[in-house]
């Protein structure tokens, strides 16, 4: 199967406060924009991966959380090593980005004070990742991952 990567050249905390990084695949070339942010304090992530140009938008569907939920808090880098990307949120929690394959592990303070960061959720954490992107018409029948 195919295995997704993120390009380290293009992985980074932006002014904004969101970890953002361009993503592919080992059978395909067809760039993912994945997008983290930190949600309600930095208790809440949200991951998002979709072509980074599509052929046609995707439906999103609107309003999933209220508006507070939605406003992004910033992260800051805390810094590249080893074949990752470190962010931290205000309360704490931190996004470790893992470049290949693509890992993205989401730590969470202990619940004992002075213990380290717990791994809370592993996205891709088995590299099963396939993700469908759009081809034009007359590529139906090619298989891809």
């Amino acid at each position: 199967g195919a295995r997704y990567g993120a390009d380290p050249s293009t992985a980074a905390v932006g002014a904004d406060g969101v970890l953002r990084a361009t993503v592919a695949s080992s059978e395909h070339h067809v760039p993912l924009a994945l997008t983290v942010s930190a949600l309600l304090g930095g208790s809440a992530f949200r991951v998002h991966l979709v072509e980074a140009a599509p052929l046609h938008p995707r439906y999103e569907v609107p309003g999933v959380a209220d508006a507070a939920a939605q406003t992004p808090v910033p992260l800051a880098q805390a810094g590249v090593e080893g074949g990752s990307l470190r962010a931290r949120a205000p309360s704490g929690s931190e996004v470790v980005l893992e470049f290949d394959p693509l890992r993205v592990r989401l730590l969470a303070p202990s619940a004992s004070p002075g213990s380290p960061l717990e791994e809370a959720i592993v996205i891709n954490g088995q590299g099963l990742l396939r993700y469908e992107h759009y081809r034009a018409k007359g590529e139906e029948g090619k298989e891809e991952g």
